[in-house]
């Protein structure tokens, strides 16, 4: 490795030449976010409330031409050649300086030494620690092995247990969510919308499904889980949409719980809780179904990808099957604003994440009759 390596840096001299327009800024360098771009609003905290919170601007990580490096490999890293191999992949340096990029069958991962900001076939996922240089070989996260590696890598084997899927459309009642008081638009109200959209294409797809809520109601997060458990959900589905003061802020994004030790995405000091909840058994299969999710999203909608992101959020944490958390677009935003409220922008929505889950499941469902 070390070899590869050292070659690597001579062939690099001679390339930069070759590449200057590269990094004159014909390709963007991807940011390093500590924390999500501005104007990311998280609707439910890593508890239980399901107050907006407004993100600053994350800082901007400038590409190294010397590797990131660290003096020692942590116990909760491995080395990313070794894993690599064991996954039938191989790793070759980018156009860029820093760059690496990953291929297999097609899949192609793309990230930055010292970045969190990672690519999943140039859908953005935000990795859980930046992959740098320990002791001479790359390293990466054990948690980013099973959340952006064999994901992405690997054929997973998702076995359901039932054809049921579980939609929780956000807010309700008292709760109403992210608001555009001046077009009229209230979070709960379009949640539910989607919701029982998506609830008619899965039904059509041969699905069995369950909402959280059918009606205006506040419904406890705790409770939203135990239905899902409960009724021994496949998946389950929370659905939001975003505001922020920020009124530039638009575009989608998808949420899976955070890895066991690690800090979720918007946790630029690392400070919140490293326990391991329920579902934290299904890291590799949440993060799959987030990638189903988003992409199918980003190509149907044509919206701003703002990537898959992690956090605890209470209705993912003690899932008994995989689940995700998607925001739909800003109600914010002005013109995003004017899309959400149409039938259409809903209806093109609750079809992408009908094509998603069912991607996601293998098309388990028998047709009906």
């Amino acid at each position: 490795m070390n070899d590869f390596i050292a070659g690597i840096k001579e062939v690099r001299i001679f390339l930069m030449a070759g590449f200057l327009f590269y990094l004159a800024g014909c390709v963007s360098v991807p940011q390093d976010p500590e924390t999500p771009e501005e104007g990311t609003a998280i609707h439910e905290t890593v508890e239980s409330s399901e107050v907006g919170i407004e993100k600053k601007e994350p800082p901007v990580v400038q590409k190294t031409k010397t590797p990131v490096t660290s003096s020692k490999i942590g116990s909760s890293q491995v080395g990313l050649e070794k894993t690599l191999n064991r996954l039938g992949a191989k790793i070759v340096p980018g156009l860029e300086s820093s760059q690496w990029i990953i291929n297999k069958g097609g899949v192609i991962l793309k990230f930055v030494e010292g970045s969190r900001r990672a690519y999943w076939n140039d859908q953005i996922v935000f990795l859980n620690k930046p992959i740098v240089f320990n002791e001479g070989q790359m390293v990466i996260e054990k948690a980013d092995v099973a959340t952006f590696l064999k994901p992405a890598l690997s054929d997973l084997k998702f076995k359901p247990r039932s054809d049921l899927i579980v939609i929780d459309p956000g807010h309700g009642g008292s709760e109403d969510g992210a608001k555009n008081e001046e077009m009229g638009l209230a979070e709960k109200e379009l949640t539910l919308d989607v919701s029982n959209r998506l609830k008619d294409h899965l039904e059509s797809m041969g699905y069995r499904t369950l909402l959280t809520r059918y009606d205006d109601r506040l419904l406890p997060l705790k409770d939203r889980t135990e239905i899902a458990n409960r009724e021994n959900a496949a998946v389950f589905i929370s659905i939001h949409f975003n505001a922020t003061l920020n009124e530039t802020a638009e575009g989608i994004e998808t949420y899976i719980l955070t890895p066991e030790g690690q800090a979720s995405t918007a946790d630029s000091q690392g400070s919140g809780s490293y326990e391991k909840w329920a579902g934290n058994d299904f890291d590799a299969l949440n993060a799959r179904f987030a990638y189903e999710a988003q992409i199918d999203m980003l190509s149907t909608l044509q919206r701003k990808d703002r990537g898959i992101k992690k956090a605890r959020f209470a209705v993912l944490k003690n899932l008994e099957c995989p689940g995700v958390l998607v925001e739909c677009g800003f109600v914010s935003h002005k013109d995003e604003a004017l899309l959400v409220r149409t039938p259409v922008y809903r209806e093109k929505l609750a079809l992408s994440l009908s094509r998603s889950i069912d991607a996601f499941m293998g098309g388990v469902a028998k047709q009906p009759e």
